[in-house]
C-alpha cells in the first residue's frame, strides 16, 4: 500500500488522534491539549523532561507565513519553559522552513518530525493505523492472530534453541486443486488453483485432504488473508467486494464439542467477547462474516447434518460464507451435491515444497541436500503427514544430532520422544521426574483418547483425576501431593500436550496421540485383547496409524501381520478396500524385518482389494451423479493401479513383492499349460502387471517382472491389459520402455477393433460384457440373460447389505459377444464343462418367463433338480441352473402353462413401482400381470442405480437367498 498517500490524505483530526496514541505508545505521559499546542512528560532515568508538540495542519515549506508560528513558539516559551519543542506534520517538512524558523527563534531546541519520519514510528508503535479505524474489529483481529499463534503446533514445541522460532513463520503455499465438471463431456477435471482463488470462490467451500496435508494451516491463512483485505494489505484483489470489512471466525471440532455440538453457539462464543452488545444478525449486516470450520470428521452423521443445516441457514439468511476442512472424500462429494458446495482438494507436500521448507530452516545447503537424499532413500516423505510440524521434527532431529533418517515413522517418533520427553524435568518441589513416568502419562492418555468416543479430550480436572486415581495405590519417587503439579508441568512444558480454551487437555497433533497409544499398547497391553482391537479397527485411519506405529516398535510381528491379513480378507465395502490398501502398504514397510512369506500374503490380499475397488469404481462410472461418470474403463483401472503402486513402492518391500510375483506367475503358467480356468488369466495378468511396474520403479529397480510380461502374448493380447500397460508407460514416463512399447504396439494391431471399443466406449456399455475381462477373483460366477440384469442385481445386493460388494461375479451370457438371452445362458452353462475341475461355482440365472423356463427345463441330461423349476445342479461338478423364484407376494405370475409366465428380474420391484416408472404394460386377459418393456430396460437400470431405499429392493432377497444357498454363504441382509 502507498503509506505516504494514506498518511497525507488522513483527515487532520484523525491524524491528531493517531499522533496522541503514538506519543503514548512511545512512553509519553500526562499528554495535554493546550489549544495551540500539546504538552507531555518524557520519563527519564534520573529526571523527567517537559516537551511541547505543535501539530501542523498546513504543509511546512519555505513559503509558509512564519509570523503566526513564531507567536505560538513565544507563547510556549513563556508558558511552559519546555525542554524541547517538536513540530509534527503529516506532510514533508522542507529544509527552507526549518532554516526560516532557526533564523527567528533562539529559544528551546526544536525537532522536526515530518511525514518521512512519522511513517516508521507508526510502523513500530501504531501499526494498526494502516489497517482501519474499527476499534472493536482491530481488537478482534489481534486476538484472531494471537489465538492462531497460541494454537500453532510448532509454537507448542518448547525447544531450548531460539532458532527454532523461525519455523513458526515458514508458510509454503499448498498444492490445491479445484474439481470442475466439463460442460460438454460432463467429465470432472482438476484445475490447479491457489489460496487466492479459494478466497475469491463465490460458493461455500469444502477442502478435502488426507491427514497431514495442511488443512488447518490453510484455513488459518485464509482467515489471516481475509483480515489483510480489511487494511488493503492483501495480495488478493477483491472482486465485486462491498465496503464491508471481513470478520473470519475460526472454529475447531473442540469448539463445537464445547458448545454441545451446536456450531452456531460455538460461533457466538468466539464473537461475544469482542462484540458483546451487538446481535449476531447485526454483525452479519455490518461485516462479511466467514466461518472457517476445521473439521467435523469426528462427529456422527446426525451432528454433521445439523451443523451443515445451521451453516446453510446462516448463508441463506445472513450471507455468511463458510469453509469446511475434511479428510473424508465421500463426505465432500455428498456435501457438494446436497448443499451446492464447491469442493477443493489439498495434496500433501510434494518434493519441491518439502525442499523449500527444509531450505528455509537449514541455512547450510550441504545439510539440506543430505537430508533430502536421506528422505528420498528411506521413503519418509510418503509415510509421514508432510506438514510443517512433521518436517520440523525431522529437521530438528537432523540439525541437532544429525540423525540418519530411519526407515519407519516409528523410529522418527521414538527419536522425537527421546529428544523432547527424554529431557530432564524438575518438579516444583525440586525432585527429578523419571523419564518413564513422563512417557507413561502420555501413553496412558493417548490410549484413553483413542478409546473415547470421537477421540474426545478430557478437561484439566478429568485429566488430573484420571492419573490421581491411576497412581493412587502405586509407589512413586515423588510425593503424592506433588503429582497434580507434575501433571500440570507435563501439559505445559513438553510441547506434546496443550490446554485448549483453558479447559481441554489436547495433543498438539493427532499423530502424537496415535504414537503414544501405540507405545502404551506395546509396552503394557501387548496381549490378544488389544492386538484384536487394533485389527478390528484397522480400517479407521487413526487406529490404522496406531497399528503402523505399533508394528514399527519391533518391525518383526508375524502373528500381527497375519491377523491384519485376515481382516483385509474380510473387507466388503469400498472404504475398507481403499483404507486397507493404504494401511497394508504402510504396515508392511514398518514390518520390514517380518518374514517375507507373511508379507507376501498381505500383498496378494491387497491386490484382491485393488480388484474389488476397480469393480466399485466401474459401478460408479455408470452412475450419472458421481465424479467418475463417463470415465472410460482403462482410466478406471489405472486409478487403482497407481494407488497400489504408490503405497507399495518401497525398497523394504522388494523381496515380498518378488515372492508375490512368482506365486502369481506360477498360477498363470499352470492355467496356460492345462487350459483350465482360463477366465482367470486377465485377472492374474492385471496383478502381475501391477507388481511388475512396481518392481521396475526407481526405488526397487527390478526389471525381471516386465521382462516376463513382454514374453506373454496371452497377456498383451487382452485389450484391457494392453490399454492398461500403454497408459502406465505414458504416466510413469520412465526411460527404457521402448521394447515394451514395441511389443504392445505389435499385439495391438490384432486388437484394433476391440481396443477401440475398450478405450472409446463408455464403461456402462462394456461392463458385464465379454469385453469386461479384468474382474475380481471371486469363487461364485453368475451368468444372466442381459447386461441390465447384472447391473440391477449388483446394486440390489449392495443396498440390501448396506454397501457390501457382492461375493459373486455377475456378467451377461452371450453367444455373439453383444447381446444376451436365456439361450445364451444355456450355451454358457453347457460350456462350463471346460471348468469342471475348478473350485469355482457357476450359476446360470434364468427369468421365470416363457424363454427362461423353456431353457431351464430343456437342460435335463447331466443335471439333477434340487428344487422344482428353481434349482438344478450339474451331476459331475459345481454348475447350477437357477430360475428366479417368484415371491409369494406376486404369486399371480406363477402359471402351470409355460407360455403364460412373464416374471423377469425387473418384476422384483413390484407392479406398483414398475407402473410408476412406466416400465411395464398390461397383458390382455391376465389380471395383475404386466410385461416389462424391453426398450426401456437400459434407462430403467440407470434410474435404479440412484435408488437407496432398501424397501424398494426387498423382494430381491428371495433370489439372493437362493444364490446364498447354492454358494454356502450366510449374508446378513439389513431387511
Amino acid at each position: 500500500m502507498d503509506k505516504i498517500a494514506t498518511l497525507e490524505n488522513t483527515p487532520y483530526e484523525k491524524f491528531k488522534e493517531v499522533l496522541i496514541r503514538l506519543l503514548s505508545s512511545m512512553g509519553m505521559v500526562e499528554i495535554k491539549d493546550e489549544n495551540l499546542y500539546y504538552t507531555a512528560i518524557e520519563k527519564g532515568t534520573l529526571t523527567d523532561s517537559l516537551n511541547t508538540f505543535i501539530i501542523s495542519q498546513e504543509k511546512l515549506s519555505g513559503a509558509v507565513d512564519t509570523d503566526s508560528i513564531m507567536e505560538i513558539l513565544d507563547k510556549i516559551q513563556n508558558e511552559t519553559r519546555a525542554n524541547k519543542i517538536i513540530f509534527f506534520s503529516q506532510h514533508h517538512i522542507s529544509k527552507g522552513f526549518e532554516f526560516a524558523i532557526s533564523q527567528k527563534y533562539k529559544g528551546s531546541s526544536i525537532v522536526y518530525i515530518g511525514r518521512d519520519q512519522i511513517i516508521p514510528l507508526i510502523d513500530k508503535y501504531q501499526n494498526d493505523f494502516w489497517k482501519h479505524d474499527d476499534i472493536q474489529l482491530l481488537d478482534y483481529e489481534k486476538k484472531f492472530h494471537s489465538s492462531l499463534e497460541n494454537e500453532n503446533q510448532l509454537k507448542l514445541l518448547k525447544l531450548p534453541n531460539e532458532k527454532y522460532e523461525k519455523l513458526i513463520n515458514i508458510f509454503i503455499q499448498p498444492s490445491l486443486t479445484k474439481e470442475m465438471e466439463d460442460p460438454s463431456t460432463h467429465i470432472y477435471t482438476r484445475k490447479r488453483v491457489n489460496m487466492g482463488d479459494l478466497i475469491l470462490e463465490k460458493k461455500n467451500c469444502i477442502i478435502e485432504g488426507i491427514s497431514g496435508t495442511g488443512k488447518t494451516t490453510l484455513l488459518q491463512n485464509i482467515g489471516i488473508e481475509l483480515i489483510k483485505q480489511n487494511s488493503k494489505e492483501s495480495s488478493i484483489i477483491k472482486k465485486n467486494s462491498s465496503e464491508k470489512k471481513n470478520l473470519p471466525v475460526y472454529i475447531t471440532s473442540t469448539d463445537i464439542l464445547s458448545a454441545c455440538r451446536n456450531i452456531n453457539r460455538a460461533i457466538l462464543v468466539k464473537l461475544n467477547t469482542f462484540f458483546p452488545d451487538t446481535k449476531f444478525k447485526e454483525l452479519a449486516i455490518k461485516y462479511n462474516i466467514f466461518v472457517l470450520v476445521d473439521s467435523m470428521d469426528e462427529f456422527d452423521e446426525d451432528d454433521k447434518e445439523k451443523a451443515l443445516r445451521h451453516l446453510m441457514a446462516n448463508y441463506k439468511s445472513k450471507n455468511i460464507k463458510f469453509y469446511i476442512g475434511t479428510r473424508n472424500l465421500d463426505c465432500s462429494r455428498q456435501y457438494e451435491k446436497q448443499y451446492e458446495i464447491q469442493s477443493y482438494t489439498l495434496s500433501r507436500f510434494n518434493l519441491d515444497q518439502v525442499k523449500r521448507f527444509v531450505s528455509a530452516f537449514l541455512p547450510d545447503n550441504q545439510k539440506v541436500n543430505n537430508l533430502m537424499q536421506s528422505l528420498r532413500e528411506n521413503k519418509i516423505l510418503e509415510r509421514l503427514p508432510m506438514t510443517p510440524l512433521t518436517l520440523s521434527l525431522i529437521s530438528i532431529l537432523y540439525d541437532e544430532r544429525e540423525y540418519e533418517i530411519p526407515a519407519t515413522i516409528t523410529d522418527i517418533y521414538n527419536n522425537f520422544n527421546d529428544l523432547i520427553v527424554g529431557r530432564s524435568i524438575v518438579s516444583t518441589k525440586g525432585e527429578l521426574v523419571d523419564v518413564s513416568f513422563r512417557e507413561r502419562i502420555l501413553s496412558l492418555y493417548g490410549l484413553k483418547m483413542m478409546e473415547n468416543k470421537d477421540h474426545h479430550p478430557l478437561t484439566k480436572e478429568e485429566f488430573s483425576e484420571m492419573f490421581l486415581a491411576f497412581y493412587g495405590g502405586k509407589t512413586l519417587n515423588i510425593k503424592n501431593e506433588d503429582l497434580e503439579d507434575l501433571l500440570s508441568y507435563i501439559i505445559h512444558n513438553t510441547g506434546i500436550l496443550y490446554v485448549k480454551d483453558d479447559k481441554w487437555v489436547c495433543f498438539s497433533h493427532d499423530s502424537y496421540m496415535e504414537y503414544y497409544a501405540a507405545v502404551e499398547i506395546f509396552k503394557f497391553h501387548r496381549n490378544e485383547e488389544y492386538e484384536n482391537k487394533l485389527v478390528e479397527n484397522f480400517f479407521d485411519v487413526m487406529w490404522q496409524n496406531v497399528s503402523v506405529f505399533y508394528a514399527g516398535m519391533t518391525k518383526d510381528m508375524d502373528d500381527f501381520a497375519q491377523k491384519i491379513n485376515n481382516k483385509l480378507k474380510k473387507s466388503s465395502r469400498i472404504m475398507e478396500y481403499i483404507s486397507g490398501i493404504q494401511g497394508a502398504g504402510y504396515l508392511l514397510q514398518a514390518l520390514y524385518q517380518t518374514d517375507n512369506s507373511t508379507r507376501k500374503d498381505v500383498i496378494l490380499t491387497s491386490l484382491n482389494l485393488v480388484m474389488e475397488t476397480n469393480e466399485f469404481f466401474k459401478k460408479m462410472s455408470t452412475m450419472n451423479d458421481t465424479m467418475l461418470r463417463n470415465y472410460r474403463l482403462p482410466i478406471i483401472q489405472i486409478i487403482n493401479f497407481f494407488h497400489f503402486y504408490e503405497m507399495f513402492n518401497s525398497l523394504t518391500l522388494k523381496d515380498p513383492i518378488r515372492l508375490a510375483f512368482e506365486e502369481l506367475k506360477k498360477e498363470l503358467e499352470e492355467i496356460l499349460a492345462t487350459n483350465k480356468d482360463t477366465n482367470r488369466v486377465p485377472m492374474l495378468g492385471y496383478k502381475l502387471m501391477e507388481l511388475a511396474f512396481t518392481m521396475d520403479s526407481k526405488r526397487i529397480s527390478d526389471e525381471s517382472g516386465l521382462d516376463y510380461i513382454l514374453g506373454k502374448e496371452e497377456l498383451l493380447k487382452d485389450p484391457n491389459l494392453n490399454a492398461l500397460a500403454t497408459l502406465s508407460l505414458d504416466l510413469i514416463g520412465k526411460e527404457g520402455y521402448d521394447i515394451l512399447r514395441v511389443e504392445l504396439k505389435k499385439n495391438s494391431k490384432s486388437l484394433s477393433a476391440v481396443l477401440e471399443s475398450v478405450t472409446q466406449s463408455s464403461t456402462s456399455k462394456i461392463r458385464f460384457s465379454v469385453l469386461d475381462t479384468v474382474r475380481p477373483d471371486r469363487r461364485i460366477q453368475i451368468f444372466v440373460e442381459g447386461q441390465t440384469d447384472a447391473m440391477i442385481l449388483e446394486h440390489a445386493f449392495m443396498i440390501l447389505t448396506d454397501g457390501q460388494s457382492p461375493y459373486w461375479n455377475v456378467r451377461m451370457a452371450t453367444q455373439n459377444g453383444k447381446t444376451g438371452s436365456a439361450a445364451a445362458v444355456s450355451f454358457v452353462m453347457e460350456s462350463t464343462v471346460n471348468y469342471q475341475y475348478s473350485e469355482n461355482i457357476f450359476i446360470g440365472i434364468y427369468d421365470h418367463d416363457k424363454a427362461g423356463l423353456s431353457e431351464y427345463r430343456r437342460l435335463a441330461r447331466d443335471y439333477e433338480e434340487i428344487e422344482k423349476d428353481t434349482i438344478k445342479k450339474r451331476k459331475s461338478f459345481n454348475s447350477y441352473l437357477l430360475c428366479i423364484p417368484v415371491p409369494g407376494e406376486m404369486q399371480q405370475y406363477l402359471n402351470a402353462r409355460q407360455d403364460f409366465n412373464f416374471f423377469e428380474i425387473e418384476h422384483y420391484f413390484g407392479n406398483e413401482y414398475l407402473i410408476s416408472k412406466e416400465m411395464c404394460k398390461s397383458i390382455q386377459h391376465f389380471t395383475g400381470i404386466y410385461e416389462v418393456k424391453d426398450s426401456k430396460k437400459v434407462a430403467f437400470a440407470d434410474q435404479i442405480s440412484k435408488e437407496t431405499d432398501p424397501n424398494i429392493f426387498i423382494l430381491f432377497k428371495d433370489l439372493f437367498l437362493k444364490i446364498d444357498q447354492i454358494s454356502g454363504e450366510t449374508i446378513n441382509y439389513i431387511i
